[in-house]
């Protein structure tokens, strides 16, 4: 009965901690697997003995920081505009869909989007989309 007790408390302390430190946990996560990345991509570099040689470790570890920060920004700038172009083209997007629907409500005989508003009266798909910008800014940063 005392081990169960302690278990419970355990899981909890890690629940507490993951939910609380998240916003510290997730960006040293993410270093650490940028470290072991750059470290992996040094050691590729030293099985050449020139590399290895005549090139100091400094430099042998700013080279794969520069080209792992070289394509995060190239998908961030990628990312950032195919979001614009998405926004940018809402309507030509919403006029297709329209069309699709009402194929689909002929077909099948139902009403998709009262079906659809029914289910997500409450879902704030602002909130939704902010907290995924957030997501990927900090993720980026």
């Amino acid at each position: 009965m005392k081990n169960t007790a302690y278990f419970f408390v355990a899981v909890t302390a890690i629940i507490v901690t993951l939910v609380y430190g998240q916003s510290l946990i997730v960006p040293f996560i993410f270093a650490l697997l940028l470290w072991f990345l750059v470290r992996k991509i040094r050691q590729v570099l030293d099985k050449v003995s020139f590399i290895k040689k005549y090139f100091p470790s400094w430099l042998k570890n700013l080279v794969p920081s520069l080209i792992i920060l070289t394509i995060l920004s190239f998908v961030a700038k990628i990312l950032v505009i195919n979001i614009n172009n998405l926004a940018n083209n809402y309507p030509a997007y919403q006029a297709n869909v329209s069309v699709i629907i009402q194929q689909i409500n002929d077909l099948l005989q139902i009403n998709i989007v009262s079906d659809f508003k029914d289910q997500l009266a409450d879902f704030n798909f602002t909130a939704a989309l902010s907290n995924l910008l957030k997501s990927l800014t900090d993720l980026l940063s």
